[in-house]
């Protein structure tokens, strides 16, 4: 109804006033302040207070509204209900994630990234969430793990929409939580969980956007965490990844803006632009790599990991899905692609963390291949 709609409308404004969330959060063990000067509190107030001290000492009124708002049909409220939630959080994190984790906004935020192909109730729904996960609380009552196949399911929404800013969030989000899950709490029970992350990053490194691209590169590097494997260890999936990035530096434009300025300003800008994305997306790159070749020295020293048991036998022992066809593939791109493509950049002035990164990676390749680096140290 009109009224409805209306009383979110000021509960939306409301959020916005640092005083207003702290009354609205207040919990029954923090009585509602108010002025000194005043007279006495209206009839609804003291109906309030009278409420929240029938509540337990954590509990608090207003998140639990905006559950209900979540779980209402109307997108309009639904996409109120996320932006409030986002205003109230980003006023102070440390006071107010607690408290919405309790009252069980996360699983509900995570049901609507299932249910939704709208892009603004996605992004508000991202926004929470990242802002979410810097309560530990969050992945201590498993939330993460519980959200994450919603949360892949709506990357895949995302990536077909014309707002690009969408995905970049969703894949802010990933990679969030695959930096903060504990140890101690797997993520990726099952091999098919694994799979259907890197299968959505896959696709994010194809974005025909490169800010998208590099995000979800980022989200790789996450990904390739010793801790996020599953059992049996899935190394076709590394290996896909690591291609899929590699196929992208064809397409960047590394060369420096003095090489341009023949051009008009308008075209020297874009150009320049474009540089800027182009080495931004290959210096993440280069942090992904290494991480995946951390992975493979992790992997060479535990010999349960180092052959995937599903693995036939007879095969020889760099047929895919083998620690040493990863070592192979890594050596190959690095070799073909990744050296020559820094070079470029060598042309302008030198990156140094680029240039780190590299030598870091060339380092990591007689680790892994010590056989193979007599004929790559001397085309080195």
């Amino acid at each position: 109804s009109l009224l409805y709609l209306s009383c979110v409308g000021l509960l939306w404004q409301l959020v916005k006033l640092e005083e207003a969330v702290s009354v609205l959060m207040s919990t029954s063990g923090s009585p509602l302040m108010c002025d000194a000067n005043e007279d006495s509190l209206t009839n609804s107030s003291q109906t309030l207070i009278q409420y929240q001290e029938q509540q337990p000492a954590d509990h608090s009124l207003l998140p639990l509204l905006l559950k209900k708002l979540l779980l209402s049909g109307d997108e309009t409220l639904q996409v109120t209900s996320a932006k409030c939630i986002a205003a109230i959080l980003v006023r102070s994190p440390s006071q107010y994630c607690a408290l919405c984790i309790k009252a069980d906004l996360p699983g509900f935020l995570f049901d609507r990234l299932a249910s939704s192909s709208s892009e603004m109730l996605l992004w508000s729904c991202y926004s929470c969430l990242v802002l979410l996960t810097e309560e530990p609380l969050f992945f201590s009552q498993c939330h993460s793990v519980y959200g994450i196949e919603s949360l892949v399911r709506s990357l895949k929404e995302a990536l077909q929409l014309t707002n690009l800013e969408v995905p970049k969030q969703g894949f802010l989000l990933l990679t969030e939580i695959l930096e903060r899950q504990p140890p101690s709490i797997h993520l990726f029970p099952s091999g098919s969980g694994f799979v259907a992350v890197s299968e959505a990053v896959t696709a994010g490194v194809s974005s025909s956007c490169l800010l998208v691209a590099a995000q979800a590169v980022k989200a790789a590097a996450a990904l390739f965490r010793l801790t996020h494997q599953s059992r049996p260890f899935q190394y076709q999936v590394v290996e896909e990844l690591i291609e899929a990035i590699t196929r992208r530096f064809s397409e960047l434009t590394l060369s420096s803006p003095s090489h341009h300025r023949s051009t008009g300003n308008k075209r020297r800008s874009a150009s320049s632009s474009q540089t800027f994305r182009s080495k931004g997306f290959l210096l993440q790159a280069l942090i992904c790599f290494q991480a995946a070749c951390r992975l493979a020295e992790e992997c060479a020293s535990e010999p349960a990991l180092m052959k995937n048991p599903f693995t036939a036998p007879y095969k020889h022992s760099d047929a895919q899905g083998s620690l040493e066809s990863v070592c192979q593939c890594l050596l190959r791109c690095c070799d073909s692609v990744w050296i020559p493509t820094v070079l470029r950049t060598c042309d302008g002035p030198p990156s140094a963390q680029i240039l780190e990164s590299l030598y870091s990676i060339l380092c990591s390749q007689f680790v892994l291949l010590p056989s193979s680096m007599p004929q790559f140290a001397n085309k080195l």
